[in-house]
């Protein structure tokens, strides 16, 4: 007979497990706006998620809601005493929904991340599983402010910057250059849509300055 407690996880896990599929799929959605023979790796593969055959490369969705309160997102490396996650995947992107957006980055960014910022392991037993993980808990700030590309679900939770409009996409404005050369300013972040950091760059450098990610989309 199942304990009770074995239950609740089993139960947990198959919901967490439910939300996943949710999310590859809205993810699979969008690739396909551009790349329709793109499809979802059936069954459990630990190296990625999705393919795209029309250009070779992979991606892994990560789903975590719980980053919302937390200011993290699990980066596992570890379960079941085998490595998994950033271990074991070989996506050529990786894609964090949080509920509200989804932030592109890779395995190779996220590695730099850990190793400059010197993140510890962590070993918890995560909502839905049987078994404690080993993972790395790193601020979702890190991971955006590296990111290749920020798609909001739906419109923006703020303006854009300069224009005042709603986007789908934001670009983050490097001020560290005005900063150098006029420390005694207050140079305050801002963060624009896709057309006003267009603008900004100028047509010949745009395609040096756009995010690489967004040629998926």
């Amino acid at each position: 007979m199942v304990k009770p407690e074995k239950f609740v996880q089993i139960v947990k896990f198959k919901e967490a497990l439910k939300k996943g599929k949710e999310t590859e799929k809205e993810i699979l959605s969008l690739i396909q706006s551009k790349y329709p023979d793109a499809f979802i790796i059936d069954g459990y593969k630990k190296e990625y998620d999705i393919y795209i055959p029309e250009i070779r490369k992979s991606v892994e969705v990560k789903q975590d809601y719980k980053s919302e309160y937390t200011g993290n997102y699990v980066i596992e490396v570890f379960m079941f005493g085998k490595p998994s996650g950033l271990l074991s995947s070989t996506a050529d992107f990786w894609v964090f929904s949080d509920g509200k957006k989804y932030t592109w980055t890779t395995r190779d960014i996220i590695k730099d991340k850990i190793l400059l910022e010197n993140y510890k392991i962590a070993n918890f037993i995560g909502k839905g599983d049987v078994e404690s993980k080993k993972a790395y808990l790193v601020p979702k700030k890190a991971i955006e402010d590296t990111s290749l590309m920020i798609k909001y679900i739906g419109k923006l939770n703020k303006n854009c910057d300069m224009c005042g409009k709603y986007s789908t996409f934001t670009y983050k404005d490097d001020k560290s250059t005005m900063k150098s050369l006029f420390p005694e300013v207050n140079w305050e972040e801002q963060f624009v849509c896709e057309g006003c950091a267009r603008r900004e760059s100028g047509k010949k450098s745009w395609e040096k300055v756009k995010r690489k990610a967004g040629s998926l989309l």
